[in-house]
């Protein structure tokens, strides 16, 4: 009997070792990405459909017929998939989808969709039978698991296991996160920005080469990307030109995905994104300090709204961790934020300066790296995940119920 016992009792501790075994031999950082993603996929699916449930939702009346478009994309609703999927069918992501399901049109502003996401999107909807909404979760959301394990992996080469963690845990808590789970176009971007860096960290420049230019697929301003790319290939070559010709070439991937994108809608008789962005979107493009002065203004003035206060304070997080990276970081990484964030505030929307200035931050990962090498002890990352969770939890109950966030 005590043998039979003995038996028992080894055959569920080897199964066990097994279980576990897979997990265990997972790479560290894939580890991490994917306990981070988890928790936080968990939590905000958890706090999105109780938001929808709390009150009838009123969907706003936009006046655009691609916001007519979620018996297309998303063919198989009912009330439960409603409260997990149907409710992130809002905003951009319709834009996406749309732009998936029927292709470009000259007349309503669709050109601005860049159009890397639209095609994967259109790819994995016919494979899961039409359900295209489905299919844009689904890419953003394997976008960045595969980003914050580069992202563990790219701060592990600097810094600290610590260090490498807490970056990630910000980058998912960030006020505007829960957009990274979302159907938009941040997490795919931010992936490939990652690996685009990563890529030249470890001195593979075709790798490098062909993630900027996936980048500037994913949004037009992927074309920043020459700059951190030019300074590593010349860093690595010790500044000699001739020794630095396979970074520098790699370096052009960005301008060049971004110039592909701009001459295929003139080859098809498309309007560009510029000239789009102004007509059809009202956008309009001035230095970069002419928003901030405009939003500094409409704060003291009391014109603000909420989401105006969110995108002024995330924007003077971002340009003082910046500053810190000019000090704690690789050159590599304060000119891609430098230049990224430059682009950002030389266009703003109507009376709205700082236009979804903190999902745009988003992509900024570097920020997060010196966040977390500045906030090391518990007490002052407690503070910062407090605050930041407290606004998403807010700004995600807000865009759940078809209120404008970002």
């Amino acid at each position: 009997m005590g043998a039979q016992k003995r038996n028992r009792l080894e055959f569920y501790q080897s199964s066990d070792i097994q279980r576990i075994g897979w997990w265990k031999r997972l790479d560290p950082a894939l580890r991490w990405a994917l306990v981070v993603y988890l928790i936080t996929r968990v939590l905000v699916s958890a706090w999105a459909a109780a938001a929808v449930s709390l009150a009838p939702v009123d969907v706003p009346d936009i006046g655009h017929p691609v916001y007519e478009t979620l018996h297309q994309a998303y063919p198989h609703s009912n009330p439960l998939l409603d409260l997990f999927l149907g409710v992130w069918f809002r905003w951009d992501t319709e834009w996406f989808t749309k732009v998936a399901l029927q292709g470009y049109r000259p007349d309503d502003g669709s050109v601005t969709v860049s159009p890397l996401y639209p095609l994967l999107i259109r790819w994995l909807g016919r494979l899961l039978g039409g359900e295209h909404l489905l299919a844009a979760l689904l890419i953003s959301n394997v976008a960045l698991i595969a980003g914050l394990t580069l992202l563990h992996k790219l701060v592990s080469l600097d810094f600290s296991e610590r260090v490498a963690r807490r970056t990630v845990v910000y980058q998912v808590a960030l006020p505007a996160g829960f957009f990274l789970l979302a159907g938009y176009t941040e997490p795919l971007y931010l992936c490939f920005a990652i690996l685009t860096l990563y890529a030249a960290r470890k001195s593979n420049w075709a790798l490098a080469g062909v993630a900027a230019f996936l980048t500037s697929l994913a949004r037009m301003q992927g074309w920043v990307l020459v700059f951190p790319l030019a300074y590593e290939a010349l860093c690595q070559a010790r500044r000699r030109p001739l020794r630095a010709w396979p970074g520098l070439l790699a370096a052009a991937g960005g301008p060049i995905g971004t110039a592909s994108y701009n001459v295929y809608l003139t080859m098809v008789g498309l309007p560009g994104m510029g000239a789009t962005y102004q007509s059809d979107w009202v956008v309009h493009f001035a230095p970069p300090w002419t928003s901030m002065a405009m939003a500094i203004n409409s704060l003291i003035t009391g014109q603000s709204s909420f989401q105006d206060v969110v995108n002024t304070l995330v924007l003077f997080l971002s340009l003082v961790l910046i500053l810190v990276s000019l000090w704690k970081l690789r050159p590599t990484y304060w000119l891609y934020t430098a230049a990224s964030q430059f682009v950002f505030l030389m266009g703003y929307l109507g009376d709205e300066q700082l236009h979804s200035m903190m999902r745009y931050t988003l992509v900024l990962f570097p920020n997060m790296i010196a966040l977390a090498l500045i906030t090391r002890s518990r007490w002052a990352s407690g503070v910062v995940l407090f605050v930041f969770v407290l606004l998403q939890v807010v700004l995600l109950g807000l865009f759940v119920r078809w209120v404008w966030v970002a």
